[in-house]
């Protein structure tokens, strides 16, 4: 199992990869935060990750805000 730290760590060098591949993210000041995704209040832990209310409209928010360049995604 991958400690938060080494987790962490990946997930810092893969938005520093995107920032050396992708110049004009670089040129343009972008603003990056990393986020970590946490069971909220509304997660039912007796249904599976898909099953879970909301998923199929969050993830196609997140979707839209990444064609627009708004987000950029990595994982860990």
């Amino acid at each position: 199992m991958i400690d938060s730290v080494t987790r962490i760590a990946s997930l810092l060098f893969l938005v520093f990869v995107c920032m050396v591949v992708n110049p004009p993210l670089r040129t343009e000041e972008a603003n990056f935060f990393l986020i970590r995704y946490l069971p909220g209040e509304n997660w039912n832990h007796t249904i599976s990750y898909q099953d879970q209310s909301g998923l199929v409209n969050h993830h196609a928010y997140l979707l839209k805000m990444h064609i627009k360049d708004q987000i950029v995604m990595v994982g860990g």
